[in-house]
């Protein structure tokens, strides 16, 4: 079982390692069915099911390509999830018109406020990389849980 009761939030991202297959090509590795398979299965996987509220976003399916679309994008994932919807204070703060790196510190605080752990998985995580004067180190420094 797994227990992050003492974090603010976490974001699971699983690195794309290549390999390079000895005859002619180059693949990956099922990382992407295992991220989603957690997605899928995590409420069988912690100890406290209700303590958590999981999302899964593959950010090569949506337009990412700044900052506060990224936190947008979140935002509506979160608010998708039954957990989130039935705290009014996180939704209140979800709802807003612009969700930018603060309102997204607020969110995260919130939940924790609420006792409700968001587990963001993230998958294709690289295709932020295409837009690095979008992404500064103060974004993915915001990604750490602290």
């Amino acid at each position: 079982m797994l227990d992050y009761s003492s974090g603010k939030f976490v974001i699971l991202i699983i690195v794309t390692v290549y390999k390079v297959d000895t005859v002619t090509n180059l693949y990956t590795v099922g990382k992407s069915s295992l991220l989603y398979h957690f997605y899928l299965t995590w409420e069988q996987r912690v100890a406290a099911p209700n303590s958590y509220t999981v999302i899964y976003l593959s950010l090569q399916s949506v337009q990412c390509q700044c900052e506060n679309d990224f936190y947008q994008t979140i935002a509506s994932y979160l608010l998708s999830r039954p957990s989130i919807r039935s705290k009014k204070s996180i939704c209140d703060v979800l709802t807003q018109k612009i969700i930018d790196r603060m309102t997204f510190t607020l969110v995260m605080a919130e939940c924790k406020k609420q006792n409700i752990l968001p587990v963001i998985c993230l998958d294709d995580f690289k295709e932020l990389f295409d837009h690095k004067n979008e992404f500064d180190d103060g974004f993915y420094d915001n990604l750490r849980p602290s």
